[in-house]
C-alpha cells in the first residue's frame, strides 16, 4: 500500500494585518537591575522592587504574513512567516529596529 490512495491538497496564503505589542518590565526582586533590549522597547538601570514597573512600551504597526500548507487525506501541515514592523530604539550599541518575526508551524487532523 502507499500514499497514492490519499487525496492531496496544497494551498498558499498571505495577507496584511495590524500588530499591537505591549511590553511591561517589572523587577523580580529588590536590587540593582540593568535592562536594555530593543525588543522590550526599554532601557533602565537602578534599584527596583518586586512590584515596581521599570518600563512599559506599546507599538502598533502593519505586518504581513505569507505561508503555505499541504493536506494528505485527514492530516494537514501548515507554516506561515509573520513579520510585524517595529520602532527604531536607541541602545548602547547604537540604533536597532525592534521588528517582530516568527514562523509558526501547525500540524492537525481534519474531523
Amino acid at each position: 500500500m502507499g500514499w497514492s490512495h490519499l487525496r492531496k491538497m496544497v494551498c498558499l496564503m498571505g495577507g496584511l494585518g495590524v500588530s499591537v505589542r505591549t511590553v511591561e518590565v517589572s523587577g523580580l526582586g529588590s536590587g540593582r537591575v540593568s535592562v536594555c533590549d530593543p525588543w522590550w522597547f526599554v532601557c533602565t538601570d537602578g534599584e527596583v522592587g518586586s512590584t515596581q514597573v521599570v518600563g512599559s512600551r506599546s507599538h502598533t504597526s502593519v505586518g504581513v504574513n505569507v505561508g503555505g500548507g499541504v493536506r494528505f487525506g485527514r492530516f494537514f501541515l501548515e507554516g506561515r512567516c509573520h513579520d510585524a514592523g517595529g520602532p527604531t530604539v536607541e541602545t548602547p550599541e547604537g540604533r536597532q529596529t525592534a521588528t517582530g518575526e516568527f514562523f509558526p508551524v501547525t500540524f492537525g487532523v481534519v474531523f
